[in-house]
This record gives structure tokens, sequence and C-alpha cells, in this order.
């Protein structure tokens, strides 16, 4: 993070660039409630800066326009406990770039912003979906869970799909709790020829 730790605590150097901690309001209280003393040490150290997005205002990054959705209502259930915890604040990102469009949505992002500005991206970009049928051990979850809640049927990532006309999908936060193997994922991918995808580390993606 553009630290020489020798040069700052012998000669007093001082970090070249400061990385840009950009959020929405509300997940930047959120960050702060939860990782406050770090994003403190950071500051202290010159190493970042915080700055505060507003919903729906693009900001721009080279030839990139960044537009923050906010996700209204989201929460998220307890690692802890099986009980779903106050809503968390969330948000899903616009990117756009020479007439493409890309929606980034890793996590916590249900329900999904229902916005004109959302529709027709080239890709779409979404976390937390699960596979059908029994998961690890066999366990299947229930209808009423609160895991549903928070997670995506992949029926649901199809009328997501549908509802904002996404050319095509990729699946990430792929949990090992699904107990899938990549020939798994590979197989699930035949039934949705060539329009949903699941990520894999190295993944590179290419929109035309």
């Amino acid at each position: 993070m553009y630290k020489f730790w020798l040069g700052r605590f012998v000669r007093g150097d001082k970090p070249t660039k400061k990385v840009q901690v950009c959020a929405l309001t509300e997940v930047m209280e959120d960050l702060k409630e939860k990782y406050g003393s770090f994003l403190d040490f950071y500051k202290e150290m010159d190493l970042i800066e915080t700055v505060n997005l507003t919903n729906m205002l693009p900001s721009k990054i080279k030839d990139f326009q960044v537009t923050p959705f906010a996700v209204h209502g989201g929460g998220s259930v307890s690692k802890i406990s099986t009980k779903r915890t106050s809503a968390t604040a969330s948000t899903v990102f616009l990117i756009e770039c020479r007439g493409k469009k890309v929606i980034y949505a890793p996590c916590d992002v249900k329900p999904f912003p229902n916005k004109s500005q959302l529709k027709k991206p080239d890709l779409l970009v979404l976390g937390e979906a699960f596979p059908e049928g029994p998961l690890r051990e066999g366990i299947v979850i229930p209808e009423d869970n609160p895991l549903r809640e928070e997670l995506f049927s992949m029926k649901e990532v199809e009328e997501l799909m549908e509802r904002l006309e996404a050319k095509k999908t990729v699946l990430t936060h792929i949990e090992e709790e699904w107990g899938r193997s990549y020939d798994d994922y590979t197989a699930i991918e035949k039934n949705y020829h060539g329009r949903i995808r699941f990520a894999y580390d190295g993944m590179k993606l290419t929109i035309q």
C-alpha cells in the first residue's frame, strides 16, 4: 500500500499515494462501526482517504463511469446464530465504458434495485447464488429459511436476468458449503447455453 516501512520509521518518508476507500455514506458508516480502528490506523499512516459516494451519482475513473445504487431493505444472516441481522447497507455498481454496461453486485443485494439505468447490461456479475438440489451433506434450504432472503436461487437468477434483460451473468462468491465440484458447475452451465457462468480464480472476461 505505497509504504516502505523502513523508510517511514527511519527517514520519516510518507507514502507517495493514498488509496481511496469509496462507499455510499450508509455503507461507510457501517464499515466504520465494524472496522473503524483499522480505517483510523491506515488514515493515520497516510495510506488511505475515505470518500463518501452519493446514491445514483456517477463518478469517473479514467474512461469508466461508475454509479452506485443503494440496496434498501437488505440484511444478512448471522454466522453465529441462524437469525437474520438488521438491515445491512450494501451497493450495486453500474460500470460503463464505450457504450458497454457491467453490473457488479457481489453481496447483500436483495432486494435488487429496480432502476431503469440498470436495464440491458452486457454483463451481470452477481454474488451469493446457490445451485439447485441437495447441497453439502444432502442439505436442502427450506422455502421459509432466512438464507433464502439473502441468497439467490438459480430460478431467481434467471428471473433477475429476464427483468434486467442481461446478456450474460457470472456468478461469484461460490461457497464450499454448496458441495459442488468444478465439473458440477460446468455441467450446470450447459443448461443455460452460455448465458450463465460460474466464476473461478483468475477468470478474465471480455465485453464485446
